[in-house]
């Protein structure tokens, strides 16, 4: 094996892996199975707070925020463990007041 060989594989090998990490971390329900299932979310239930929301589904995206305090309301989405399926909380306060999904099985 000649020396750019060598640094091919030195090189590229690290990159793969790096690659495939950055890859389950940002789609995290394309790779290893990771994402919300239909059995999560029906376990989270109405007046939990965000904190115990993301113990079952993980941390959400805010979508969007309005106000502040008691008059807070906000809404997070949980990428599902299908393709294209989605899990959408709104919490109002520091509860939440509402749940939707589209797709999960």
């Amino acid at each position: 094996m000649d020396k750019k060989m060598k640094l091919t594989l030195i090189i590229g090998i690290p990159v793969v892996i790096a690659v495939i990490l950055t890859a389950t971390l940002i789609w995290p329900g394309n790779l290893l199975g990771g994402g919300v299932t239909y059995e999560k979310y029906e376990q989270i239930t109405y007046d939990m707070s965000y904190e115990e929301v993301a113990k079952i589904l993980g941390k959400g995206t805010m979508e969007s925020e309005a106000g502040d305090g008691e008059s807070r309301i906000a809404s997070y989405s949980w990428k599902g463990k299908e393709k294209n399926s989605r899990v959408i909380v709104v919490f109002y306060g520091d509860k939440m007041g509402s749940k939707s999904q589209l797709g999960l099985q």
